[in-house]
């Protein structure tokens, strides 16, 4: 069984190899054909273009991995099939489940390996890549791409900052809310309108100060309106808040969880995170379903055929990709549950996999 396992992965694997070179090219070079223009009228160095698309790469690979591992799957047991190679073996006792134990294997890795290696690469190479496309394709200045929106920034000594806006340049923050947590529980907390940067530290202007007591028996709650107020227990560097804004998808599963974490302290909505969070996981999951899926319907000859197999793994593909981003604008506007949103797509095609398994010829 050993050198039958290796027959089959090595058809698999070169097939996956091809439909991957295959899929990148394509990629690389529509993307070229868009931007080369950009990049001769803005004098963009063959260095920097490379980067560029070296950084694309990551990206592709786990776009169309799904796609391939589809492809892989109907071409090598499509093969076996059309040869009548599955016939044979079927024939010698061996299942069909066995027969394709190397492929779901193969899968299973690919899925395990894209969460846990992918995730740091893709996430690291995706914010290289937008730089890139920042400064050399969009123009925008070194100044404008530092201004950030929507910032949470986690301080020290349990204190926690949101501003809806962040200018460097003028270190200055708009629409601030800034909590301190002991604990599980908030024990200050400061909104305001505006707040900049001095020499001797951060002043408030506008806004309200709340403090609360643990024991409100003895010392009652503070609320006070202010026009200013200086921050001297807030006293993080400009520095903390001078980060680019990064989107939840380019992020490592880590740091969203983190992000999320510092929304709730702070009261703010985070269905978009959440669904973010979970797709991190269940996104590389559909490459070991997928082969489940393709499996049974290239296990018969008659519909094993090359053009058969390319339009089915398109249609498929097509059908997944609807479903995920579908559900994936309705878990962040709250018509589905955050984690329903990011799994049900797995689900359905998990679901359909046992099915065409079970009533596959063993």
């Amino acid at each position: 069984m050993r050198i039958l396992d290796r027959y089959i992965a090595r058809r698999f694997l070169f097939t996956l190899g091809f439909s991957l070179f295959a899929f990148i090219s394509i990629f690389l070079v529509v993307d070229l054909i868009e931007n080369l223009d950009k990049f001769i009228d803005r004098g963009t160095g063959i260095d920097i273009i490379g980067i560029y698309y070296l950084n694309f790469i990551p990206f592709i690979v786990v776009l169309t991995l799904p796609v391939s591992m589809l492809l892989s799957t109907l071409f090598s047991l499509g093969l076996l099939a059309r040869n009548f190679e599955l016939t044979a073996m079927k024939a010698n006792g061996i299942s069909l489940y066995r027969i394709i134990a190397p492929v779901l294997i193969i899968g299973l890795f690919v899925s395990a390996g894209l969460f846990f290696i992918g995730d740091e690469i893709v996430s690291e190479s995706n914010r290289r890549k937008s730089d890139i496309k920042a400064e050399y394709l969009d123009r925008r200045s070194l100044e404008s791409k530092a201004i950030t929106t929507n910032l949470f920034v986690e301080g020290t000594k349990g204190a926690i900052y949101y501003l809806s806006e962040y200018n460097p340049n003028e270190r200055t923050g708009r629409n601030i809310l800034i909590q301190r947590i002991e604990g599980d529980r908030v024990t200050e907390s400061i909104e305001a309108e505006k707040m900049r940067y001095i020499e001797s530290g951060w002043i408030a202007e506008n806004g309200t100060r709340r403090v609360f007591m643990e024991d409100t028996a003895s010392t009652p709650n503070t609320f006070d309106r202010f026009g200013k107020l200086v921050l001297t227990d807030f006293d993080e560097p400009p520095e903390s808040f001078e980060k680019l804004k990064v989107s939840p998808s380019d992020m490592t599963f880590t740091e969203l969880k983190k992000l999320i974490a510092l929304k709730k302290r702070l009261g703010k909505d985070v269905a978009r995170e959440t669904v973010e969070l979970h797709l991190k996981v269940s996104f590389p999951l559909i490459n070991f379903i997928i082969v489940m899926l393709g499996a049974p319907l290239a296990s018969s000859p008659r519909k094993s055929g090359a053009a058969v197999g390319f339009a089915t793994a398109i249609a498929i593909s097509f059908i997944y990709f609807t479903i995920i981003r579908a559900c994936q604008s309705l878990g962040q506007n709250h018509h589905l549950p955050p984690e329903l949103a990011a799994w049900l797509g797995n689900i359905l095609f998990f679901t359909v996999a046992i099915v065409l398994m079970l009533r596959a010829h063993k």
